[in-house]
């Protein structure tokens, strides 16, 4: 069987490998689905990546209106490095305005894409975890405008790490993660904020073992004086 017996639809499906001296022909699944959420997702995703790239060509660029939208400042949060007599810098790049686009489907009105975006995800293992996803009845914005009017910028630190920030300006609310931004424009969701227990967990790891090895001791110096008498 050859390749030119395919036509070029089909030969996009077939690979061809050798097995003890044979050809073997193997066909990739043509069951792979993305739900709609999924496709708006991976979309949107997909945007914000070409807007980073954009925003880092301003390191480069020669144009000097471009060379006027980035920014220099201290971090005022290395206060530990700083004591060690280093100043340390951030680079911001930007911001930019931009909407993002959704797929055409998006726009049918014989989908009803929020009615389907209703429905919150089973599973959020492809934009991110622990977040709110807020109910219909309290959303303020339609899928579309969740989508339009947005600011964003990258902060490039000291050892080259690159955050990014984007800003949904209707709602004035932040986000500094590409699927935060797939999350909230999906179902108007924001991450989780931190239980209390988990955050006395954290600080207090370690805390409790000398007031309890303390106790323990009194306890212990009590018994001891306690048999001494008998």
């Amino acid at each position: 069987m050859d390749h030119k017996e395919h036509t070029l639809e089909e030969q996009e499906l077939i690979e061809y490998i050798y097995r003890d001296g044979k050809q073997v022909l193997i066909v990739k699944p043509l069951n792979f689905y993305k739900t709609l959420p999924d496709q708006i997702g991976d979309y949107i995703i997909e945007q914000i990546n070409i807007y980073i790239q954009e925003l880092r060509k301003l390191e480069v660029s020669e144009d000097r209106e471009h060379r006027l939208a980035i920014v220099v400042f201290k971090d005022d949060g290395a206060s530990e490095k700083k004591k060690r007599g280093r100043e340390i810098k951030n680079v911001v790049l930007g911001p930019i305005l931009a909407s993002f686009e959704l797929p055409h489907f998006c726009y049918d009105s014989k989908i009803n894409i929020e009615r389907i975006l209703a429905v919150p995800p089973k599973k959020c293992e492809n934009y991110g975890k622990d977040i709110d996803i807020t109910p219909v009845a309290d959303r303020r914005f339609s899928v579309i405008e969740r989508a339009n009017n947005w600011k964003i910028q990258l902060r490039k630190r000291e050892d080259n790490r690159i955050d990014i920030n984007a800003t949904h300006l209707p709602s004035n609310k932040q986000f500094r993660s590409k699927p935060e931004v797939a999350n909230f424009i999906l179902y108007e969701a924001h991450l989780k904020p931190k239980s209390k227990e988990k955050k006395f967990t954290e600080n207090s790891s370690g805390c409790d073992v000398k007031g309890s090895t303390s106790k323990k001791r009194k306890n212990e110096r009590k018994q001891h004086e306690y048999d001494g008498m008998d």
